[in-house]
């Protein structure tokens, strides 16, 4: 059975999103950082997709522009261009 309890407090909302993950807001124009992402090809997609919908978030967000692109097999970069 599970007990009903009084006076416990709400935990914060913790995003499920990754925002934190990458320094996507403190690049300037013309920077950019690289993502190691392994030889797993699902592995590659599944950060490329979650590197470039971050990238759509900020980009919208902050009024800036983003581009990403695979490097190799293992490794994926974000660059801010404007």
């Amino acid at each position: 059975m599970t007990d009903i309890l009084s006076d416990v407090p709400l935990p914060r909302k913790q995003s499920t999103r990754m925002l934190n993950e990458w320094p996507i807001e403190n690049l300037e124009s013309g920077q950019c950082f690289i993502v190691p992402c392994g030889m797993d090809e699902d592995e590659r997609s599944k950060i490329e997709r979650r590197l470039r919908a971050a990238a759509s978030r900020y980009g919208r967000r902050l009024d800036r522009k983003y581009a990403v692109r695979r490097l190799d097999a293992t490794q994926i970069g974000l660059w801010r261009t404007a």
